[in-house]
């Protein structure tokens, strides 16, 4: 019985890691050059309690030159904190690392989170193109 579990076991193991990969692990998302996208997480504080504390996002281009450099994010009653970034139309392939700071290192209270996306204009038509056709 213990031989047949350990072959079960091996097999979904197999199975699940070699199989299918892409269903294991989170995307960035993609956009198109000339497109907008907002990047944004939901803030709590240590009582579960939504937060509209100041929070600042960085993006930098995949050429490594900071695009947003500390932009105040907007801050809903629910603790949805957010920024919309339009990416230029001449805006370069790959990946635009980009960082959510919210609280402070002293007060105790960090939070930094990978906001980052892609972008491909190799295979993802911009909505304005789409809408015009």
């Amino acid at each position: 019985m213990k031989r047949f579990q350990l072959l079960i076991s091996s097999i979904f193991f197999l199975v699940v890691f070699f199989v299918s990969p892409s269903y294991l692990f989170a995307e960035y998302p993609k956009v198109a050059p000339g497109d907008s996208i907002t990047l944004g997480e939901f803030i709590y504080d240590d009582n579960y309690v939504a937060t509209t504390s100041p929070c600042t996002i960085t993006i930098i281009n995949p050429s490594g030159v900071p695009v947003v450099s500390n932009a105040v994010t907007s801050a809903e009653v629910t603790g949805w904190h957010s920024y919309t970034y339009s990416v230029p139309s001449n805006g370069q392939n790959g990946s635009w690392p980009s960082i959510l700071t919210c609280g402070s290192e002293l007060e105790g209270d960090l939070i930094r989170g990978d906001k980052t996306f892609l972008v491909d204009g190799t295979y993802l038509a911009s909505s304005s193109t789409i809408a015009t056709s």
